[in-house]
């Protein structure tokens, strides 16, 4: 694929202006050794500073795949986590509770539910107190509610870890996201997930964006 001579983003074939800088592509890099040369070269004229990183095309994965990477790697709290990674959780995340609150009370009422009480046993208690209320068809929550309940606890560790690699992204700690703890002010305090990354190598490991040419 072709590389935009101007600011080094890879362009399709034919393409006469570059999505990324807007400016007319009339020179074009077939390979990041290439795309090197030419950025230099524009530097020089324009006397401006040549790029050492630009997007690297080969590393946009689909949302459901950077879902499938958060919960794969739920226990890992270093590296770095770029938006589109934590994007991906938080969409498919969403999409599955909502889903779960629409099936839960088609599910799991009647015998369904009560077989599930059966089995679960001993820790009954222990839920019911965790999510303050009686477990049951007839309880505080209904089984259908108990579902999405479920599914978030399971999700708390996944939540976690790609929130403390967001913080490593944008090169800070990941002690920030203990800010949502804070009733109310703490979402105003913690930095936004949306914030862009580092470019390049930062304190916590390599960009997971950008290439170097």
């Amino acid at each position: 694929m072709p590389f935009c001579g101007q600011c080094g983003t890879q362009s399709s074939y034919g393409m006469k202006f570059c999505g990324n800088c807007g400016k007319a592509i009339d020179v074009v890099a077939h390979s990041t050794a290439g795309l090197r040369s030419i950025l230099v070269n524009n530097a020089v004229h324009t006397g401006t500073q040549a790029p050492r990183y630009v997007h690297d095309p080969n590393n946009d994965p689909s949302l459901f795949s950077c879902f499938v990477k958060c919960l794969a790697g739920c226990l890992k709290f270093s590296g770095r986590a770029r938006r589109r990674e934590f994007a991906g959780f938080a969409v498919f995340s969403v999409v599955i509770l909502a889903t779960l609150f629409v099936i839960g009370p088609m599910t799991m009422g009647g015998d369904i539910g009560w077989a599930l009480y059966d089995a679960l046993g001993p820790i009954i208690p222990l839920l019911e107190i965790f999510l303050g209320g009686r477990l049951g068809t007839s309880g505080v929550f209904g089984w259908g509610l108990w579902l999405p309940a479920f599914y978030s606890i399971a999700m708390f560790l996944p939540f976690v870890s790609v929130g403390v690699r967001r913080m490593h992204d944008t090169n800070r700690s990941g002690w920030n996201i203990l800010w949502i703890l804070i009733p109310v002010i703490g979402i105003f305090i913690i930095p936004s997930p949306g914030t862009s990354g580092t470019v390049g190598p930062n304190n916590y490991g390599p960009d997971p964006k950008h290439m170097e040419v």
